[in-house]
């Protein structure tokens, strides 16, 4: 796939930003050629990159990156804290682990153990199932593993970003408007992948969404995968009803067992677009597990 088209962007301020190019951008002098789909790159600060795209308006290949390709910009020690919204690229280093085989139950329990001190301020209900330390255990592991450095990462290490809505059903459950009588996870790449029981608790009728990249985490290690949400869902509720609602997902992880009727918690973190993520399954397992998918759950 050659280059036909780039688009320069830049990041004026002192912290990293994602900057979205929307699909519809005109790309040619004439305009007739248009980015065929949202492309989204985080840029570092005070810098600037091409974003390239093919003669017919599709992200060039070389645009589907992975977590891989995010730097970690400072390692802290074991005890270090690590807060769910911290926007810099860091890790905790974690002790004691054999950097060599990292795929094991003892290892998995140290993830496990740690992430409750690193991450201490995520609110953690898993009562309510709401969730989002077992996502970045887990997620911490996979990369740990390919980087051969144990330690548990901060969200932005691992392209996820908080999503900080009034609408989102994360909010409006921990909140306590609504309610999540269930949350199981069947199956991937489907329709109803995940799916919900809800309640409202309100006397109004609720309008919420669920984002797009919206991460749903495996309540336990059970060596299943985690689920994403490709494309944002919008939902609506009446005062005092209890509905079901289907959501479709990919699944994130590709080295781990599909959910297999599995309860799960939604977390408040997205995953970050790196180009085409979100088109379909394996792009999806290309960003998160790396290209040659050699971490296990």
């Amino acid at each position: 796939m050659s280059i036909g088209y780039s688009i320069r962007v830049s990041n004026p301020t002192p912290r990293t930003r994602t900057i979205t190019i929307r699909r519809g951008t005109p790309l040619s002098d004439d305009r007739r050629i248009r980015a065929k789909e949202d492309v989204s790159v985080r840029v570092p600060a005070y810098s600037w990159m091409n974003v390239a795209f093919d003669e017919k308006g599709d992200p060039h290949q070389n645009m589907v990156r992975t977590i891989e390709d995010i730097n970690i910009e400072r390692e802290l020690n074991p005890f270090s804290r690590i807060s769910f919204t911290e926007q810099r690229r860091i890790r905790s280093r974690i002790d004691g682990v054999n950097h060599r085989d990292m795929s094991n139950e003892k290892t998995r329990d140290k993830f496990t153990e740690a992430s409750h001190r690193v991450y201490h301020d995520i609110h953690h209900a898993p009562e309510n199932y709401l969730g989002g330390r077992m996502l970045l255990a887990q997620t911490s592991l996979l990369r740990s593993q390919r980087d051969k450095k144990p330690g548990l990462y901060s969200p932005a290490a691992l392209n996820m970003s908080v999503w900080n809505n009034s609408q989102s059903l994360y909010n409006l459950v921990k909140q306590g408007n609504l309610e999540i009588i269930e949350c199981i996870g069947d199956g991937f790449n489907s329709d109803d992948a995940i799916q919900l029981k809800i309640q409202n608790k309100s006397t109004q009728r609720v309008r919420f969404n669920v984002p797009k990249g919206m991460m749903f985490e495996q309540s336990s290690w059970t060596g299943n995968q985690n689920l994403v949400v490709p494309d944002e869902q919008w939902f609506e509720i009446g005062p005092g009803e209890e509905q079901n609602f289907p959501v479709p997902a990919l699944c994130a992880n590709a080295t781990g067992g599909g959910p297999n009727r599995n309860r799960m918690n939604l977390t408040p973190f997205v995953m970050n677009d790196l180009g085409n993520s979100f088109t379909d399954q394996e792009n999806m397992w290309r960003t998160t597990d790396g290209r040659e998918r050699r971490a296990r759950l």
